[in-house]
């Protein structure tokens, strides 16, 4: 039987090695998780030949521990590979596991060739059987879920091929490991396919988030808020809830790029977006407006506008790094009346106007702008200096 799965080495050893050479010239070595899983098959290319070249029984038994060994790094890059897409963790405990199970006994407990191989596929087999339960997405769902189905498919053949022969290897019963070795390749392949739909879903869920977010601060760009804007306007219509739009402005911010510098100013903008974004409760959103200003959409009336206003304060204050100046800002608020729906322009031109007020009663405040006189607002500072 070694004989024959030492025949099988070209085939059994091309399939990796094209597969590594494509992956490293198309994809390349610094590329997320596709680094991970050209690993894997690196580690494969290096590991076939201790086994398929060697004619020696007894330096073939003694170069079986390097080759078991590489296979599991492997199937533990294959692990790491499988981490990154999930956005998940494994625990070191089922990330080291395997590769002890695999190497220890092996060596621990058998002499003959096969079987120190077989008893390492065992481990691998349960391993990958392990990795195609991790990938089965929780709904039925295709969108976006394509490469975990086929990622599965491809895991769960590759566990049932290394379990088979394994098991009967280990049990005395005649059966060739070569299709051990063939369930690598297909795993290889199919593998390789899934792990390269996940790279790509994951290259379009960043190029949705860089055209969504603000370079600067992170946060939703002007196009973004106003589109999650004009959402929760939609939904408000369906079912009324309260809402807040509110104008913030960061007071005095031309005289820090004077002074100070245009590096400052954008430091002074990175730190307001982070408090924006540590602050705000989960519902809320919040966006670049343009330039120093932001606009937030906040569930609820003025006085969640309040503490909103206070918690954003209190953030500043508590995350300023030690700036030679204070950093603080002005908000113009209005909140969404009962009744017949309002436009998002006016909204925003009735909050812009409530800045207006914030700005020039001293800065440092927030301003509410309520329904007044037919054609006007009345205007209540929340939060004076």
């Amino acid at each position: 039987m070694l004989t024959e799965i030492q025949e099988a080495f070209l085939s059994i050893w091309l399939c990796p090695l094209v597969m590594a050479c494509c992956l490293s010239v198309g994809v390349g070595f610094a590329a997320g998780g596709m680094v991970f899983w050209n690993r894997a098959i690196l580690w494969q290319v290096a590991a076939w030949p201790f086994l398929f070249v060697i004619k020696d029984p007894q330096l073939l038994a003694l170069l079986t521990l390097p080759s078991i060994v590489l296979i599991a790094l492997s199937a533990r890059s294959m692990v790491l590979t499988i981490d990154h897409y999930l956005k998940e963790k494994t625990s070191r405990l089922a990330l080291y596991f395997p590769f002890a199970a695999a190497v220890l006994p092996a060596f621990m407990l058998f002499t003959d060739v096969l079987e120190r191989l077989a008893a390492a596929h065992l481990v691998f087999g349960l391993q990958a059987l392990w990795i195609a339960m991790r990938l089965l997405p929780r709904t039925a769902v295709l969108s976006g879920r394509r490469w975990r189905w086929l990622g599965s498919l491809a895991f769960a053949t590759t566990g049932v091929f290394l379990l088979i022969p394994a098991v009967l290897v280990l049990t005395d019963r005649p059966f060739s490991m070569t299709l051990a070795f063939q369930g690598w390749n297909v795993l290889t392949i199919i593998g390789t396919v899934a792990i390269l739909l996940a790279h790509r879903d994951e290259a379009e869920q960043e190029l949705k988030r860089l055209a969504t977010r603000d370079i600067l601060t992170g946060l939703l760009n002007r196009h973004a808020i106003f589109e999650a804007a004009h959402q929760k306007l939609r939904e408000i219509k369906r079912q009324w809830s309260p809402l807040t739009l509110m104008l913030l402005d960061l007071d005095h911010f031309k005289q820090i790029n004077d002074q100070h510098g245009h590096p400052m100013g954008d430091n002074v903008l990175r730190l307001i977006g982070e408090v924006l974004h540590d602050r705000l409760r989960p519902g809320d959103f919040v966006g670049r407006y343009g330039g120093e200003e932001f606009l937030l959409l906040i569930a609820g009336d003025a006085h969640a506008a309040s503490l909103v206003d206070k918690r954003l304060r209190e953030g500043l204050v508590s995350k300023n790094p030690g700036y030679p100046f204070k950093i603080d800002f002005s908000a113009g608020a209005v909140s969404l009346p009962p009744g017949p729906p309002v436009e998002l322009d006016e909204l925003v031109k009735r909050a812009d106007t409530a800045l207006y007020r914030a700005k020039a009663e001293g800065r440092g405040r927030l301003v509410m702008a309520t329904e007044g006189p037919p054609g006007g607002s009345t205007f209540t500072a929340l939060r004076p200096a």
